[in-house]
């Protein structure tokens, strides 16, 4: 974390100043030695490569990173479109979030549906996540990563966003 922490600043700093290729450079190689355990430097670098305008190096940082993570990012011309967050595009997956959030089973379940797994057990029909959603994963893997399973609160289970007020929500109560 603290390594990718360096390279993201040590890269801004770089675009900061106009030095634009050098940022590249920097985040081309800690990607080159972290190629599946460093989303958050490929989705600087595509925001660095889509503010420069340079779509052939967006298009393939972009096939790469879907090559190691579920991730389904816009091509360049739809890349400010982050589609669905992860509460409106996949509740199902948020249900299961949820469930184990409590717990330090959490982690697992959050790390296998960020990164990419090309076997059998996942086949190519697996969920894809908009950037949108695979962002709401970084963030609640970090969270959970950071903050001790007893601390996240009781278990609770939700099957979809629910419309209606719950009990004790300021509904309506039988008594």
């Amino acid at each position: 974390a603290q390594a990718l922490f360096d390279v993201q600043e040590q890269a801004e700093f770089y675009a900061s100043i106009g030095e634009n290729d050098q940022a590249i450079e920097i985040l081309q190689s800690h990607i080159a030695q972290h190629q599946s355990s460093s989303p958050l430097a490929y989705i600087e670098l595509l925001q660095l490569l889509y503010r420069l305008s340079r779509t052939e190096a967006f298009e393939q940082v972009r096939e790469q990173f879907q090559t190691h993570f579920n991730v389904k990012v816009p091509e360049f011309l739809g890349f400010s479109r982050k589609g669905h967050d992860l509460w409106s595009g996949h509740p199902e997956v948020l249900s299961k979030i949820e469930a184990l959030w409590p717990t330090d089973e959490v982690q697992n379940l959050l790390r296998n549906l960020i990164v990419r797994k090309p076997s059998a057990e996942y086949g190519e029909s697996d969920v894809r996540f908009d950037l949108s959603a695979f962002d709401d994963l970084l963030m609640l893997y970090n969270v959970a990563q950071t903050t001790p399973a007893s601390s996240r609160g009781r278990p609770r289970c939700r099957h979809a966003p629910a419309a209606q007020p719950q009990p004790g929500s300021g509904g309506s109560a039988a008594g």
